[in-house]
């Protein structure tokens, strides 16, 4: 080691390396106690994070040695990086880079969480905000910043000084030619972006991809010439907007919608490459499209309408027809004979219907029966394992057997 840094080279170092990266970071005592931390966002909090994450991250550094960093990833799938703050042989403590994740979080993923910390159904959007909200790095990123990190720690840290340089800049004037663009394409792409917006608020993925295969980013390059990344950012939120206003369209719950957008919106900002904008773009057709097809009640009256959003907001609470009426405000009787001249179904075979496809979910994981049935509303295990027979035609047990086993 060339010298000692100090406590406040160490906090130089972290802001530093938060203020380019946007990834939290914080420094613990060799213990894994946390004493300084810097947060680039507020990320929501997720149901199952440890309170000993950081001790245990710190712990396994007293293991290595000066020259390596650890790529820790936690049981939900978390990441971090994480490198020792050295004293000749002595670790006094860590900095931890984190969290990242660096492989796309699937649907199947994030039920399995939620399945193996049984939580319950309302946490699920929560849980995926978390996840979705992440900083996605690659490997080769990930090893950059392990790397620069233990660069960092081994050397005292020397202030640098800003030295400007600028040129001249061109006048508007100069570059208005630039803005120009042929009607002709305006027109095009205002025609296609209808179509698209038609498809998706009837849920046809097949037919929004072909339509966007017609389309190309480069019509609007010329708003950032110098910044491709910025400027398809930019296109992707106009595409976020268009799914949003066609699944609303399509008759998904706008509160639904408004919660997917703020999703995305959230990845565009923090995608760094123009693939993983790309991939975005391809994640929002699959997920406004199913959302449209799913969830989309627009053939309903009103009252059918209300009735469908509450159930499915409140699965796992006790349902019956005379609550759900009391909700809606009118009367049980008309209320079960409205649902089932509409839906083609009484009200209870739906709710059980929708409350065996969350157990599917759950059933994915090692949560035990029992509790699945309380968790998606039923307080009687064996009536629930009847229901489920009844509408997929094997037992849950026998479904997580054959599925994923």
């Amino acid at each position: 080691m060339e010298s000692n840094p100090t406590y406040e080279d160490f906090e130089q170092i972290c802001s530093l390396l938060n203020t380019v990266t946007k990834i939290d970071i914080r420094i613990t005592d060799s213990t894994g106690t946390v004493l300084q931390k810097y947060e680039s966002l507020m990320l929501p909090s997720v149901p199952a994070n440890p309170d000993n994450k950081y001790s245990y991250i710190t712990e396994r550094l007293h293991h290595c040695s000066p020259q390596t960093f650890q790529h820790h990833v936690d049981s939900t799938g978390i990441e971090y990086v994480s490198a020792g703050i050295w004293k000749q042989d002595k670790i006094l403590g860590s900095i931890i880079v984190g969290p990242f994740i660096s492989t796309e979080i699937e649907l199947t993923f994030l039920n399995k969480e939620l399945s193996n910390n049984a939580l319950p159904l309302g946490k699920r959007s929560q849980i995926e905000h978390f996840y979705k909200s992440l900083p996605a790095l690659t490997k080769k990123e990930y090893n950059a910043i392990g790397t620069l990190l233990v660069n960092l720690l081994l050397r005292e840290h020397t202030p640098a000084q800003e030295i400007r340089s600028t040129m001249k800049r061109n006048s508007i004037k100069d570059n208005v030619s630039v803005l120009k663009m042929d009607p002709r394409i305006i027109r095009f792409r205002y025609d296609q972006e209808k179509k698209i917006m038609n498809a998706i608020a009837t849920g046809n993925k097949k037919r929004v991809f072909e339509l966007l295969a017609t389309l190309s980013n480069n019509d609007l390059s010329y708003r950032f010439p110098d910044n491709p990344i910025r400027a398809t950012k930019n296109i992707t939120y106009v595409f976020t907007t268009l799914c949003r206003i066609a699944a609303v369209n399509g008759g998904v719950d706008p509160l639904h919608v408004h919660s997917l957008s703020e999703r995305f919106a959230l990845l565009i900002e923090r995608s760094s490459n123009l693939y993983q904008l790309s991939s975005i773009r391809r994640s929002m057709v699959e997920v406004y499209c199913d959302a449209v097809v799913e969830a989309s009640t627009l053939h309903y009256s009103p009252l059918i309408k209300k009735t469908i959003n509450y159930i499915q907001s409140y699965l796992e609470e006790p349902l019956t027809l005379k609550h759900v009426a009391a909700v809606v405000k009118t009367n049980p009787t008309y209320l079960s004979r409205v649902f089932k001249e509409e839906t083609n179904m009484n009200m209870m075979y739906y709710i059980n219907l929708k409350r065996v496809e969350e157990a599917k979910l759950y059933l994915q994981g090692d949560t035990p029966i029992t509790e699945i049935a309380f968790l998606v509303g039923f307080n009687d295990a064996n009536y629930f394992s009847r229901v489920f027979k009844q509408i997929v035609s094997v037992t849950p047990l026998q479904y997580r057997k054959k599925y994923y086993r």
